[in-house]
């Protein structure tokens, strides 16, 4: 696919895919990533062309064993990308950035953040 952006061509991104709950010891190193993808959608990590974090957490159950939880993006080379579409692996959407306007109206009164935690609400 080919898309025209201010004169010029470039080329439009394949498509990705979403590999979820990758679990890794906390002593790995990251570059180990592509090849667990890889395993788990049942390709050969060399198919792999792009690939990128959407999220990282800490599973710290087992103090014994603390593993970093990934879900990923991947971007495999266009045959295998038609071959997973077909087997009905989750398309990966990059979520839109609405643009913030500033306000123009005087805030009144104070202002009060709330959030929400492990243990509950706070403000």
């Amino acid at each position: 696919m080919i898309a025209v952006k201010s004169g010029f061509f470039i080329k439009q991104s394949m498509k990705r895919f979403i590999v979820r709950e990758l679990a890794v010891h906390v002593r790995e190193k990251e570059w180990v990533l592509p090849e667990l993808a890889a395993k788990k959608l049942d390709i050969h990590p060399e198919e792999i062309r792009n690939w990128g974090i959407i999220r990282k957490s800490l599973d710290a159950r087992k103090k014994e064993n603390l593993l970093y939880k990934y879900t990923l993006w991947v971007e495999p080379e266009a045959k295998v990308a038609f071959r997973l579409e077909k087997k009905g692996c989750p398309l990966y959407e990059a979520p839109q950035q609405e643009e913030v306007q500033p306000g123009e109206k005087q805030i009144k009164g104070r202002i009060v953040v709330v959030g929400a935690g492990p243990c509950g609400l706070f403000a």
